[in-house]
């Protein structure tokens, strides 16, 4: 794993590969391998496969391995890409 020494990981998992990008915060949450998480995004009580981009918010979420959430975005209590 590659977190940022400007990244805040407490209370989490993270798994080999993942890269946790300078000013994120990571709470309570697991990064499951080759996940990652861009520059100043928050995730917290997420699991996460994917790729979070910047300034994100995540709570309570579920994100596979093959979405990305845009910069910007704030997800909250959902699992992307939804399951059918």
């Amino acid at each position: 794993a590659d977190v940022d020494d400007e990244a805040m990981v407490i209370e989490s998992v993270v798994g080999p590969g993942a890269i946790v990008s300078a000013g994120a915060t990571v709470t309570d949450s697991v990064l499951l391998p080759n996940a990652r998480v861009g520059i100043g995004s928050v995730i917290d009580r997420s699991i996460v496969a994917g790729s979070v981009l910047d300034r994100c918010e995540l709570s309570d979420a579920v994100i596979g391995s093959q979405f990305t959430v845009e910069s910007g975005a704030a997800v909250t209590s959902q699992r992307l890409p939804d399951p059918e």
